[in-house]
């Protein structure tokens, strides 16, 4: 037998006596090993290849997961999936491993398993115990100081401020001034009423600053 120069796949070589037969499962062999093979679990695909070769893939009906042998082990590879609820999460996704997505259409947000239980991937989700909250406020320029503002979230995650062409995610910098950025504590955002770049006090100014924030309610 011969091999193919790429995969090293067996065929008769020419001129070899005929024996079909074995030809063939010289072949059927070969391919086997780079099938996506199914198995019910992975005990049952333990005994079936007592000599894994690295790259093999294999599908395990029971807790619905592909596995790939990496030369000394076999590796579960996370999941991403969409499912209606948490319920029906827990159907698809039976025996979990670290690093499975899955969006709930219910709670409009996407989880993440981290090894131990599903936590929440986004802080910008629209779900029951997240909101979003915003206003305006008038700073003043005259003198300076800081001071925070209560946003009423018990955890700021995200937030955004603006006015007129000026804009940013975190700080704000409106010409010469720095007037919003994260506050004190994890539920405001604090406003600074002065500086300019010379560190002197602007005196005859106010800014309107418009903002956003996401969080926990």
């Amino acid at each position: 037998m011969v091999t193919t120069v790429i995969q090293g796949a067996p065929y008769p070589a020419y001129g070899s006596l005929p024996d079909v037969p074995a030809d063939l499962r010289a072949l059927a062999e070969w391919v086997e090993l780079r099938l996506n093979m199914r198995f019910a679990s992975a005990s049952a695909r333990d005994l079936a290849i007592t000599a894994p070769v690295e790259g093999m893939k294999t599908w395990l009906q029971d807790v619905n997961r592909w596995s790939t042998y990496n030369g000394a082990a076999w590796v579960d590879q996370p999941q991403v999936l969409t499912a209606a609820n948490s319920t029906d999460r827990t159907a698809k996704i039976p025996a979990p491993v670290a690093g499975d997505l899955c969006y709930l259409q219910d709670a409009q947000r996407w989880d993440i398993y981290n090894g131990s239980g599903w936590g929440r991937s986004s802080p910008l989700s629209t779900n029951a115990d997240r909101r979003r909250v915003g206003g305006s406020v008038v700073l003043s320029t005259n003198g300076s100081g800081d001071s925070d503002l209560n946003t009423g979230l018990s955890n700021v995650e995200f937030f955004m401020a603006w006015n007129g062409d000026a804009g940013a995610r975190g700080s704000i910098t409106m010409g010469n001034m720095r007037t919003l950025w994260p506050g004190s504590s994890n539920t405001t955002i604090r406003m600074r009423t002065y500086t300019s770049s010379t560190g002197a006090a602007l005196t005859s100014n106010t800014v309107r600053v418009d903002w956003l924030a996401w969080g926990a309610a």
